[in-house]
């Protein structure tokens, strides 16, 4: 049971890591199309 737990928990903090990667990406896109609408 408790590796069960344990590999599950593995997988949401992969998820969270993921999301987290997905968003900064996006925010260095946003923030590079931004900078190049400036200039």
């Amino acid at each position: 049971m408790s590796e069960i737990t344990s590999l599950v928990t593995a997988e949401a903090v992969k998820e969270v890591l993921r999301s987290e990667e997905v968003r900064s990406a996006l925010k260095q896109k946003l923030r590079h199309n931004l900078e190049a609408r400036l200039d």
